[in-house]
């Protein structure tokens, strides 16, 4: 899950860590979630529900971009 780090989006993701509905999750009760930082992939233009998208995103993370910015 990205989540951007304004604090409306951070509030409301801290909230919903907080519900028993998000916590009965099966990805989430099986530690099969990760919480990314707000990445631009996201955003406007790029940000559509698309295969180019997805294949930007996915090609960033292959070339290492999710470790640099995890740390």
């Amino acid at each position: 899950i990205s989540v951007n780090g304004d604090a409306v989006s951070q509030a409301t993701w801290m909230e919903l860590r907080q519900t028993d509905v998000w916590r009965s999750l099966p990805a989430v009760s099986g530690n099969a979630v990760f919480h990314l930082p707000g990445f631009p992939w996201f955003e406007f233009p790029w940000g559509e529900y698309s295969a180019f998208s997805h294949g930007r995103m996915l090609a960033e993370i292959a070339s290492g971009a999710l470790r640099e910015i995890m740390g």
